[in-house]
């Protein structure tokens, strides 16, 4: 399999939670699904992003991300991956689906669970994957079905700290470890914020760094 696009490789509003004092220990498992329980039933969503990426594979990537009811997405990333420029960009009306990677274009139906498919994509592997997939004309993944049961999170640790939740875990894709994680979530808007993770390829690892921000 190419090593760009590997298995390995690879947000929006939960409810309110308390601030805890800095350091205090939380039920992780229960915030991190109402977390992504409040992605999912938000009825908009629009964000910034930075990424990095160094080690297997190098990348640096600015974009912007926006999601509303119906499968209406726009995803758009430009900068370099993989030692290229790249300009990226997804586009869905709800039924028809265009993609825009490396001067070619293409066209498709909508796939049925496509926001679910970037809601979790980022909440559990980061935006990289998808943008690495997209460089190839490709959809994001699972966005037919099944993203869900195809990445999980295992080994979940949350804790407060300076007004944020805390996420630490261990990324399983289709049921192979793949990586540690740490998802910084702030306490009182539920917005991801940043978010680190180590990635496990079979000839190294690869260190990725995401930030959004939000109009």
């Amino acid at each position: 399999m190419n090593k760009l696009l590997p298995t390995a490789l690879l947000f929006v509003a939960c409810q309110a939670q308390p601030v805890e004092a800095p350091g205090a220990a939380l039920d992780g498992e229960s915030l991190w699904a109402s977390f992504e329980r409040g992605l999912l039933e938000r009825d908009a969503l629009q964000l910034s992003f930075e990424i990095r990426s160094e080690g297997e594979v190098s990348s640096q990537l600015v974009g912007e991300l926006d999601l509303a009811p119906g499968n209406v997405a726009r995803l758009e990333g430009k900068g370099s991956f993989a030692g290229r420029e790249v300009d990226l960009a997804l586009s869905s009306n709800g039924d028809q689906m265009d993609l825009s990677f490396g001067g070619q274009r293409s066209t498709d139906v909508t796939p049925d669970h496509l926001e679910e498919a970037l809601i979790l994509g980022m909440t559990r592997m980061g935006l990289l994957h998808n943008l690495a997939l997209l460089t190839g004309g490709r959809a994001p993944d699972h966005s037919s079905g099944g993203v869900g049961d195809w990445i999980e999170v295992r080994d979940l640790n949350a804790e407060s700290a300076a007004g944020l939740h805390v996420f630490r875990f261990v990324l399983l894709v289709d049921g192979q470890e793949s990586g540690e994680v740490t998802l910084r979530v702030d306490a009182e808007t539920g917005l991801p914020t940043d978010r680190e993770q180590l990635v496990h390829f079979p000839t190294g690892d690869m260190r990725v760094t995401e930030t959004y921000s939000y109009p």
